[in-house]
């Protein structure tokens, strides 16, 4: 007998992009699905769409809950699961019809705790696969797998929960964080990797994220305050976690990586010079920026931030400006 694969799709919002999503998981060749659709306090015309969606395959179920954030919503559709494997779709993405026969086979070919596939992003114009390597595609045991999670470190193709089926029984007692819409699929992860025994990875690229649409769920904090201190309470929580060395590195590797992001927002913004000091020295003054002064930093911005180069620091801003511009003329000049 076919397993039981329960599918999660946490919706916000996603009235233009819902129903795709939805028909392709339906659409599967490996039919034996159970799929969760849980609203999360839409706005929209999403609930309507959704129980429209329910009363056309009686393998559908929707909850709806007030606006509490994806992780939120995940643990909602996690806690009246029935399936033995376990995985998730955004719902403004949509996945290959052949995505979930081919991992269940190969998951029970292997047994293992958790398979991944690659992914295809989407984008307005064009698509870009995005997979492991051919000789990085087969069955890891715990020890090394975490030296692929420290090579890859922020890239969705370990962070993301949704190019992932779970062995139900691993995610006895991991659930998502609720309280922050910040990584919490990359924790949830990281949580699952030291947990689980075996990972299995295939080569084929079956996932489909989409990165065109105003309501993605990986958007960023609009204020950068509360975007800088959630990049840091998340590293925070890998650092109180993962006391072992190698994920002490992978921390400072992922921190760097994404105060890279919040520069971009600094540089890009329409604030006075004075402002984007005041923002940078916010930065220097925490704990955990201090911790890259004890290692070799990779970023150009990280080193200047450190010195308080600022009249440097704002002429290698200048060119994300320019970029900005470039690419918001070229996109204009393309419809």
């Amino acid at each position: 007998m076919k397993k039981l694969l329960t599918v999660i799709v946490p919706i916000y919002n996603a009235e233009s992009k819902i129903r795709r999503c939805v028909n392709s998981i339906c659409n599967q060749t490996y039919n034996n699905l159970e799929i969760i659709l849980v609203d999360d306090g839409s706005t929209d015309n999403s609930v309507e769409i959704c129980k429209m969606l329910e009363s056309s395959d009686e393998r559908i179920k929707l909850i709806c809950q007030k606006n509490s954030g994806p992780g939120s919503a995940r643990n909602a559709g996690l806690s009246i699961s029935t399936g033995s494997l376990i995985t998730f779709v955004d719902a403004d993405d949509f996945i290959d019809i052949t995505m979930y026969e081919k991992m269940v086979e190969e998951q029970s070919k292997y047994d293992s705790d958790i398979i991944i596939c690659g992914a295809i992003e989407q984008y307005e114009n064009k698509k870009r696969k995005k997979g492991f390597l051919p000789e990085e595609c087969h069955l890891y045991h715990k020890e090394q797998y975490i030296q692929l999670f420290e090579k890859y470190k922020v890239d969705i193709l370990v962070g993301a929960v949704w190019n992932k089926i779970y062995k139900k029984e691993l995610l006895h007692d991991v659930w998502m964080a609720a309280d922050t819409t910040y990584a919490e699929d990359l924790m949830f992860n990281i949580d699952l990797a030291r947990k689980a025994e075996s990972i299995y990875i295939i080569k084929e690229c079956l996932y489909r994220y989409c990165r065109d649409g105003d309501n993605s769920l990986s958007r960023k904090p609009k204020d950068i305050k509360d975007y800088i201190t959630k990049v840091e309470r998340t590293c925070l929580y890998y650092k109180n976690i993962f006391k072992e060395n190698v994920w002490e590195r992978a921390v400072l590797d992922f921190y760097e990586y994404e105060l890279f992001s919040v520069y971009i927002i600094i540089f890009t913004s329409d604030l006075r010079s004075e402002e984007k000091i005041n923002y940078f020295l916010d930065i220097k003054k925490l704990k955990i920026f201090r911790e890259l002064e004890k290692k070799e930093c990779i970023k150009l911005e990280t080193k200047l931030i450190r010195r308080e180069a600022w009249k440097l620091l704002f002429i290698v801003g200048i060119k994300y400006k320019i970029k900005q511009k470039v690419k918001k003329l070229l996109k204009n000049r393309s419809r």
